[in-house]
């Protein structure tokens, strides 16, 4: 019995493309291997400073010495360098994932006796049956570093001591002080009045802002649909 799906499949698990390689798909595999030996030449570095940054926020402030100003670390910098290096890891994740399940695809086809795929008619069934994936692909990868970063880092901070004037970068690190922060907010009065204030009213546009344009938009709906209505169209 032939088992080509298992040993592409462990090949890929072992290096991205070893396992194509072995199913004979060398364009496509030589692809997946570029993006692997990329990634550890070009992105690896940066994701390990930036795995480091998120945990630590830094351990060196700005300082001073002999009249000099010496540059430290940052620690809202390297919160988002070590976001960017969780997102850049999910990418990968998600690319090596894709790079197996590829591999045992072809490998449960050669099992059956079903002729491989080249290159060419590879890129042709991609583009025929994964089209709205791969015009989506770019937008999504937009999505995460536009809009998923920075409502992550909004609120990791919360979680932080970032507060002026004595815990603001460079000058000073920030540092991780977990549910703190929302445990004085509901303790001292000042704070706990504000909070619900805020919360309160914005709860409130919420609703407000939903329901307003859900039934508005319906209300237009019911008047457009019924009989005697000119110029629809417009």
């Amino acid at each position: 019995m032939k088992c080509y799906s298992e040993k592409a499949s462990i090949l890929s698990i072992l290096f991205m493309g070893l396992g194509q390689l072995y199913n004979r798909q060398f364009g496509k595999g030589i692809l997946f291997a570029a993006v692997e030996i990329l990634f550890i030449v070009y992105m690896l570095p940066f994701v390990s400073r930036g795995l480091w940054g998120l945990v630590t926020l830094g351990e060196i402030p700005q300082r001073m010495e002999a009249g000099k100003i010496l540059p430290g670390d940052h620690s809202i910098f390297l919160m988002i360098y070590g976001i960017m290096s969780v997102l850049l890891l999910l990418v990968f994740a998600a690319i090596y994932v894709m790079n197996y399940f590829d591999a045992r695809r072809v490998g449960e086809q050669r099992d059956k006796g079903k002729p491989v795929k080249n290159i060419i008619n590879s890129i042709a069934t991609l583009y025929e049956k994964g089209f709205p994936y791969l015009v989506l692909t770019p937008a999504g990868i937009f999505l995460l570093f536009l809009t998923v970063l920075p409502l992550i880092f909004g609120m990791l901070i919360a979680f932080t001591n970032y507060s002026g004037p004595h815990n603001v970068p460079p000058r000073a690190l920030v540092d991780w002080v977990g549910f703190k922060i929302f445990m004085e907010l509901f303790r001292l009065p000042l704070l706990r009045e504000t909070f619900f204030g805020v919360a309160a009213w914005t709860i409130t546009w919420a609703l407000a802002a939903t329901f307003t344009t859900f039934f508005a938009g319906l209300i237009m709906a019911v008047l457009i649909n019924r009989h005697g209505i000119k110029l629809k169209r417009f």
